[in-house]
């Protein structure tokens, strides 16, 4: 039976942090892989473009919302699974409110605060379920603190008709601004590869730097995307995590195909992605400190010297 073996959702675990339960759930048989559905790989390669995005100027994050450094500030854990995305949260209150979407037209084109599609379907016992109507796919964000998942209402009370934008999240379908967006909803040759390493943002997460994994999509369908980040987990190591966790990426295991201190070259299916450990990188010219670029305690000394 599935997650029978202690060694295999406790190795799991220990790369996720996720609770037991979830880390059992789902493991898929003994020598498959973990089969997720168009629909919900296509909303996980966009979480992962939203949560890694360099800077806060995203499209959906139009007056300054954390939108873009949401899972940083307010995430903890996700969960790889064949149904659905969850993923745990310090705050479940203020991350579900910030995802739910409020839109505004202006001279005639839509502005979206949250995420298109996006809707309220209910509470559970461990916290919010939202229902992304686009993609068909369920969001679970879980809170340990019970006591605070009743305070949704009070907590999107302050985004309520702010500078002209307007809920939607309510609303039983797609709003016809919403269908604006409909082309984000497409998969991509990209989209198994993207939503494959969405998992992996709280491993990559070192905790020292604003924004630490940065994410740039490929621009074409024959380029490579990048993803860098700061924390100790090497290159390699991310590879081997996600072959571990055995999710399904094109039917087939990562393989590094080209690799140098700190960098290295993800494929599959023909697909590539650049992986750039920040702190050890030959290749990166990023400040390598959290406070970008600010110079040391010691160098500061000896300027003022």
């Amino acid at each position: 039976m599935r997650g029978t073996n202690p060694s295999r959702w406790k190795h799991r675990r220990d790369i996720t942090k996720e609770p037991s339960a979830l880390a059992r759930r789902g493991i898929p048989q003994r020598g498959d892989l973990l089969k997720q559905p168009t629909g919900q790989q296509v909303l996980q390669a966009t979480l992962l473009e939203i949560f890694a995005h360099g800077s806060r100027n995203h499209p959906w994050n139009p007056t300054g919302r954390s939108l873009t450094e949401l899972f940083e500030c307010y995430g903890s854990w996700i969960s790889p699974q064949p149904d659905r995305i969850i993923m745990g949260s310090t705050l479940a209150t203020r991350m579900a409110s910030y995802l739910l979407p409020y839109v505004n037209e202006r001279n005639g084109w839509p502005e979206c605060r949250g995420i298109p599609g996006l809707r309220h379907h209910g509470l559970t016992r461990h916290g919010y379920e939202l229902l992304h109507l686009p993609t068909k796919t369920v969001i679970e964000i879980r809170d340990r603190h019970r006591a605070r998942l009743h305070l949704l209402e009070f907590e999107v009370q302050d985004n309520r008709d702010n500078k002209g934008y307007k809920p939607v999240w309510r609303s039983s379908g797609l709003t016809d601004l919403e269908d604006r967006w409909a082309h984000v909803w497409l998969p991509t040759s990209h989209t198994s590869l993207y939503s494959a390493f969405f998992p992996l943002l709280p491993v990559l997460d070192s905790r020292l730097n604003a924004r630490d994994a940065a994410f740039i999509p490929a621009p074409a369908e024959t380029a490579r995307a990048h993803l860098s980040w700061c924390g100790m987990t090497t290159p390699t190591e991310a590879v081997a995590y996600l072959n571990d966790l055995s999710i399904d990426v094109y039917g087939e295991p990562l393989a590094i195909t080209s690799q140098a201190p700190g960098f290295a070259i993800a494929s599959a299916g023909g697909i590539s992605m650049e992986l750039h450990q920040r702190a050890a990188c030959i290749e990166c010219q990023r400040p390598r400190s959290k406070w970008e670029g600010r110079p040391s305690a010691r160098e500061e000394r000896r300027q003022a010297a």
